[in-house]
C-alpha cells in the first residue's frame, strides 16, 4: 500500500520534467527563429552599409573637386585684381585664357552579398537545437563584427568630409573679401 502514493508522486514528477522538457523545446525553437530573423536583417543592412560607403566616398570626392575649383577661382580673383589694377593705371594689360578640367569621378555602388545557410530541417534533438542556436550566433557575430567595421570607415570618411568642408568654407569666405575688395 505503500507504494502507490510513491508511484503516484513518481508519475508527477515525470509529467512535471515532460513539461519543462517540452517548454524547453518551445523555447530553443523561438529562440533558432529569433537568430534567423537577426540574420536576416544582418544581411540586409551589410549591403546598405557598403552603398553608404560609396556615397559618402563620393561625397568626399566632390569635396576634393570643391576645394580644387576654389583654388582655381582664387587664383582667377587675384589675376583679376592684377588686371584691374593694370587697367586703372592705364597700363597694358594681358588676358589669359584658362582651361576648365573639371573632372568628375564616379564610382558604382557595391552590393556584396552574403550567402545564408538555414538549417530547415526540424530538430528533435535538443543537442542539435542548441548546436543550431551556436552556429547561427556565431554567424550574427560575425555579421555585426562586419558591420561595426564598416560604420567605423564610414565615421572616418564623414570625419573627413566635415574637415573638408570647414576648409572650403574658409577658402570661400577669403574669396568673397577679395572678390568685395574689386
Amino acid at each position: 500500500m505503500n507504494r502507490l502514493p510513491e508511484k503516484q508522486n513518481l508519475d508527477a514528477i515525470i509529467a512535471e520534467a515532460n513539461n519543462v522538457l517540452q517548454l524547453n523545446n518551445e523555447s530553443l525553437d523561438r529562440s533558432i527563429g529569433h537568430l534567423d530573423v537577426s540574420i536576416k536583417i544582418g544581411s540586409v543592412i551589410n549591403p546598405m552599409l557598403d552603398i553608404q560607403s560609396d556615397k559618402l566616398q563620393r561625397i568626399n570626392n566632390g569635396h576634393n573637386n570643391i576645394a580644387n575649383n576654389i583654388v582655381r577661382s582664387d587664383n582667377l580673383i587675384d589675376e583679376m585684381q592684377c588686371c584691374c589694377v593694370r587697367l586703372f593705371s592705364r597700363k597694358k594689360r594681358q588676358i589669359k585664357k584658362y582651361k576648365h578640367n573639371f573632372s568628375e569621378e564616379q564610382t558604382k555602388p557595391t552590393v556584396s552579398a552574403r550567402n545564408n545557410t538555414r538549417v530547415g530541417n526540424v530538430c528533435s534533438n535538443e543537442q542539435d537545437k542548441i548546436e543550431i542556436i551556436s552556429n547561427r550566433v556565431g554567424e550574427l557575430k560575425l555579421i555585426a563584427l562586419e558591420m561595426g567595421e564598416k560604420i567605423e570607415s564610414n565615421n572616418c570618411i564623414i570625419d573627413e568630409i566635415i574637415a573638408k568642408s570647414d576648409n572650403n568654407n574658409r577658402k570661400i569666405n577669403r574669396s568673397v573679401v577679395k572678390m568685395s575688395t574689386l
